[in-house]
């Protein structure tokens, strides 16, 4: 899916279809983890050089995902439109999530920049190790 608005309509919009968009990420990952595996799935520097930098893209993107998670919660608690299973008041753990939301936010971006960190040693790198420099030589 090269852009979930193919699939989705913005304008009918639905909780479960996030929920599905969610779950694709999860599994797109998954399945990044099963490619990475083998050798055929990273063959070339080229193609850890162009992983690294969809990840750090990935992480970076997150972050908005999660500002807008913890605004939605504040809003909705503000509006008294949630409640407890156990009929407590829901403020405590929408509080509670929040920092830990904030939490995974900075993670996130940590992420990101170190993803692109890394991302950026392998520019140079190449799969034709005869090209060395021949002051490097013994």
């Amino acid at each position: 899916m090269d852009d979930f608005r193919q699939v989705f309509s913005l304008d009918q919009l639905t909780g479960d279809d996030t929920v599905t968009l969610a779950r694709a990420a999860a599994e797109a990952i998954r399945g990044l983890n099963h490619a990475t595996r083998h050798q055929a799935g990273l063959d070339q520097p080229s193609a850890a050089y162009d992983i690294l930098g969809a990840l750090s893209l990935a992480a970076a993107r997150t972050g908005q995902a999660l500002a807008q998670i913890t605004r939605y919660l504040d809003q909705a608690l503000a509006a008294r439109q949630l409640g407890h299973d156990r009929g407590e008041d829901p403020a405590p753990s929408v509080d509670a999530a929040a920092v830990f939301l904030d939490d995974a936010r900075l993670s996130a971006a940590a992420l990101a920049g170190d993803l692109d960190a890394a991302q950026q040693q392998l520019a140079l790198i190449n799969g034709r190790p005869g090209h060395r420099n021949p002051k490097d030589q013994p």
